[in-house]
């Protein structure tokens, strides 16, 4: 169990590890996000105007209680969506595996720690 935990920190900081950089990195991020910014401002306006007109039309037929589901629903298939695209890149194109094998661990250490950093 202190394996699987070493590693869960070993794998879990240098996943994160991409965040935290130079000072040049750190200006090319807030460029991104600025950008990132802007791009999701008209996203803002047409989801709002669509969830809008989505109420309007359950409470025509009084079901506003499903939008609640609705909302939820999405949700989920947007964690889904994302956590799929993450499991590949902490399972096959991590560079740590062969540092790993190397070290007296066992295979399913590895792969418990690498399960809870995809958690």
């Amino acid at each position: 169990m202190t394996n699987i935990k070493a590693l869960f920190k070993v794998i879990l900081k240098s996943t994160l590890a991409s965040f935290s950089s130079s000072k040049s990195k750190a200006l090319n991020i807030l460029l991104w996000v600025i950008i990132g910014l802007f791009a999701i401002i008209p996203l803002v306006f047409v989801f709002s105007f669509m969830f809008k007109e989505i109420l309007m039309m359950l409470h025509t037929v009084n079901q506003t209680g499903i939008f609640v589901s609705l909302i939820l629903v999405l949700i989920t298939i947007v964690i889904a969506v994302f956590s799929m695209l993450q499991i590949p890149s902490v399972y096959y194109f991590s560079n740590d595996t062969e540092f790993f094998i190397s070290l007296p661990i066992k295979p399913y250490e590895i792969v418990m720690s690498k399960f809870l950093v995809v958690i």
